[in-house]
């Protein structure tokens, strides 16, 4: 891939003689080089697009552009603040959480924990088959 980039740049076939010269060193700094072009132009052209769109509906562009730089700002925790999260149970209010919560309560994997578990557990029918009716009324 580094190879036929380079040919594209130098206009040179992929066996010119001029790849037989070219030392590890030099093959790492061509690739860094280009991978450094593609993003510089990834971000142009995302900057582009932004200003084009800004005519169109600027508060959206403002509201993309936030949101990105939100998620660059993102750091982790320190070793002290994830112990304090974790005395303070903080992370058990959590939207994301309860979505997945929610989603479990409909599996055949929900188990109570006065239940006992087994390997039959993973393979019984649900306990109320009308849901699974409506939907097979639906399709015919």
């Amino acid at each position: 891939m580094l190879r036929w980039e380079l040919c594209k740049v130098w206009k040179c076939k992929v066996d010119d003689a001029i790849f037989s010269g070219i030392n590890q060193y030099q093959w790492s700094w061509y690739a860094r080089m280009i991978l450094l072009d593609r993003q510089n132009e990834s971000e142009r052209d995302l900057s582009y697009i932004e200003y084009l769109a800004s005519f169109y509906n600027y508060e959206a562009v403002k509201a993309v552009q936030d949101a990105r730089s939100k998620d660059e700002e993102h750091t982790f925790a320190s070793d002290q603040e994830f112990d304090e999260q974790v005395k303070a149970g903080g992370f058990k209010d959590n939207e994301y959480l309860d979505a997945v919560r929610i989603a479990k309560e409909n599996t055949n994997f929900n188990i109570n924990s006065d239940q006992k578990t087994s390997s039959s557990d993973r393979f019984r029918t649900p306990r109320s088959l009308a849901s699974l009716r409506s939907v097979i009324e639906d399709d015919e």
